[in-house]
């Protein structure tokens, strides 16, 4: 099956922009409010609960876009900040038994049951993302390596200190890896096959082929258990809190008697939703698979029937 799977890929270089918009205004917002704050070498951090933590898939992210920043403008000063964060990441990592690198959380996630010392793929796949483009721009190919050590975890199931569910054709990478349930989060396994495509484009090597191929097939099967007929899902996960207003919002939209007993998956929030179409897209644009635009314009008409009703706008945006 994976050996039949006509995947249109592009064959001009790693596009140096990554692959979706970065929110600048929404990151100049949180930084206004202290929500996020910058070491002395300009790496970034997180405020949580008066608590100033490292999140590597959001110093990957930041790093992704001061290499746009750097392609759009060529201004030098931002060589020294991406090499600050190549740096930080370098001085961070931990490599496993199994020869892969990892970048652990260092705060907890109760919503997933998750520890502080948690590994991401979501995380993985933006750092891969991150050390190809940063090899690029400063002329480093031991960063390669690097990113090569970073793929390993997303191909380890997560109860073997991995990220990864692999049952047979059916692999998933996951953002919040719970060894309690599987989470099933969309926008953060799209990430992660993103990651896989670059290393895949740096390489040639038909190894990483066959992963991104495996991840395509997995999320074509998937897809639509996300979509709930009026808005799609943010992850698929167990959640014992999903609340009266979020169940009556589902049957008042869904009237269906099967959505009565869905006891799993959050609801998208706007941005999340409006997140989801473009990953959706994008992966059209670089696999040529006509199902994901089938569910970005699909997903795209709903924002538009339902995005823009009041109550539903202010309970999406909680």
């Amino acid at each position: 099956m994976i050996a039949t799977l006509m995947v249109k890929l592009k064959s001009e270089s790693i596009p140096m922009r990554y692959y979706v918009n970065i929110d600048i205004e929404n990151w100049s917002s949180r930084i206004s409010k202290g929500i996020l704050k910058f070491n002395r070498k300009g790496v970034v951090l997180m405020n949580i609960n008066n608590r100033v933590v490292y999140n590597p898939a959001l110093i990957a992210h930041w790093g992704l876009y001061l290499i746009t920043r750097y392609v759009e403008t060529r201004n030098s000063a931002l060589i020294k900040m991406i090499r600050n964060i190549v740096e930080w990441f370098q001085k961070s990592k931990e490599e496993t038994e199994y020869g892969g690198y990892v970048w652990r959380y260092n705060f907890s996630l109760p919503s997933y049951h998750l520890k502080q010392g948690w590994i991401s793929g979501l995380a993985q796949g933006l750092i891969i993302s991150f050390f190809i483009r940063a090899s690029i721009i400063l002329g480093d190919s031991r960063l390669l390596d690097t990113a090569r050590k970073t793929f390993l975890p997303m191909i380890k199931p997560k109860h073997e200190g991995g990220v990864a569910i692999i049952k047979n054709a059916f692999y998933w990478i996951e953002e919040c890896p719970s060894v309690e349930f599987d989470t099933f989060i969309l926008n953060g396994f799209i990430f992660s096959i993103f990651g896989i495509y670059d290393i895949l484009h740096a390489t040639g090597d038909r190894h990483y082929l066959y992963w991104f191929k495996k991840a395509l097939l997995t999320l074509l099967k998937m897809l639509p258990l996300f979509d709930l007929g009026f808005w799609s899902l943010y992850d698929l996960a167990p959640h014992a809190h999903i609340n009266f207003k979020e169940r009556l919002l589902r049957l008042l939209l869904k009237p269906d008697k099967s959505v009565k007993k869905q006891s799993y998956g959050k609801i998208a929030s706007i941005h999340y939703h409006k997140l989801h179409i473009q990953l959706l897209r994008k992966l059209y644009n670089i696999s040529g698979i006509e199902l994901f635009n089938y569910y970005a314009e699909k997903w795209s008409l709903y924002f538009k029937i339902f995005g823009k009703i009041k109550h539903l706008e202010q309970y999406l945006r909680s």
